[in-house]
């Protein structure tokens, strides 16, 4: 019936956030509410078209598929868990029950977008969607490079007719995602393994051989160049190794996007002792290098 339309599109990631069940019902009732809107302004572009109808359908046929299309702007939450399951509801309250929703929810979607997508027909001219990506990175995955940026489709995507309408609802929803920001952006930004690994473990795998090389020495006689040599090689290697299991299981521990559960309190102990044994060994090591280099120069 709408042959040609314009839409104005807002497209944005969510890089970090961290999420209990209640954020997620009230960021249902914000999609609602802009998803009401949305009705108004659809309803209005049909009856501001019906002209170009030329007569081609009658009143009744215009107000029926109308009615169609408009009953078609619904919100619902599609829940994805890692264990290959799928659920979808327009109950809030059903979707974000703390004793029904799994523990290993890896997706989540809230839009008005879930009945349109099962009649293909309707073309819908105002979306709201917001995907939430809480997977988690692959610990024993030697072949991936920790260097990239860690990859996250969390998204905020609108799409509407009316501009102001589109900007509008994107603001107020990044806006959502600004105040439940956490701090483990930096954790997942591209290059900060290569930062830390020539910054700080380098000179640290270094440093230590340094007084590998002096035990050797003082136990060992004229031990053998080429094991030596063998012995250094495999030190580096197995503690560049070490790093890099050590850096995946950080980000592993710490997600950019989280969802609170019930087994937040097991993970807020495991990210407490890496941080207690990760701050201990840092500042033992930043203690000896600095002895070390002031040894040197005095």
């Amino acid at each position: 019936m709408i042959d040609s339309f314009q839409n104005s599109l807002r497209l944005s990631n969510i890089k970090c956030a961290t999420l209990g069940l209640d954020d997620l019902r009230k960021l249902f009732e914000i999609i609602k509410t802009h998803n009401e809107e949305s009705k108004k302004f659809q309803s209005d572009f049909i009856d501001e078209n019906r002209k170009k109808a030329d007569g081609t359908f009658t009143d009744e046929e215009i107000l029926q598929f109308k009615n169609n299309l408009i009953n078609k702007y619904v919100v619902g939450v599609e829940i994805f868990t890692k264990k290959g399951q799928y659920s979808r509801t327009f109950n809030p309250d059903e979707a974000f029950d703390k004793n029904k929703i799994a523990d290993d929810v890896n997706k989540i979607i809230i839009s008005n977008t879930p009945l349109f997508n099962i009649q293909k027909e309707l073309i819908q001219q105002y979306k709201i969607i917001v995907e939430l990506d809480f997977s988690k990175t692959t610990l024993l995955d030697l072949a991936s490079n920790p260097s990239y940026e860690t990859y996250n489709s969390s998204k905020v995507e609108i799409w509407g007719l009316a501009e102001s309408w589109v900007d509008g609802v994107h603001d107020k929803i990044l806006d959502f995602f600004k105040e439940r920001k956490n701090n483990r952006q930096w954790l997942h930004r591209k290059n900060i393994y290569d930062l830390f690994l020539w910054v700080l473990i380098v000179p640290i795998i270094f440093w230590n051989m340094i007084k590998i090389d002096y035990w050797l020495k003082s136990k060992v006689i004229n031990l053998s160049s080429v094991i030596t040599v063998f012995i250094y090689i495999y030190i580096f290697i197995v503690t560049l190794l070490i790093f890099n299991l050590l850096f995946k299981y950080l980000r592993h521990s710490f997600p950019p996007m989280e969802l609170k559960s019930n087994l937040n309190t097991k993970g807020k102990m495991i990210r407490f002792i890496i941080l207690a044994v990760a701050s201990g060994i840092g500042i033992k090591y930043l203690i000896d290098i600095t002895i070390g280099i002031i040894s040197l120069l005095l």
